[in-house]
């Protein structure tokens, strides 16, 4: 990665750290409704209402941003699977 895109990639990280809200919800409350946030990614929907703080926190938190990761890819892995076989 090229130090430009280092640099650009901090000041976005720092930005969205600085936006982050102390009314925003927590790692708990993300995790009760990732799957939700999931299952819209997936179809290729946008998030409205709640689903909208669970993507934010999902974009500032390194640990949940994790998670949300591996389940897109399960959720898609089983998309993928179900086209396959219709």
């Amino acid at each position: 990665m090229s130090s430009s895109k280092r640099t650009t990639r901090a000041l976005l990280l720092v930005q969205k750290m600085l936006e982050a809200h102390e009314s925003e919800i927590s790692c708990s409350e993300c995790a009760e409704k990732m799957d939700c946030l999931a299952e819209l990614k997936v179809v290729g929907k946008t998030p409205e209402g709640a689903l909208e703080a669970i993507e934010r926190h999902v974009e500032c938190c390194h640990c949940c941003a994790a998670e949300f990761e591996a389940l897109l890819a399960i959720l898609k892995m089983e998309s993928s699977a179900e086209t396959h076989e219709a």
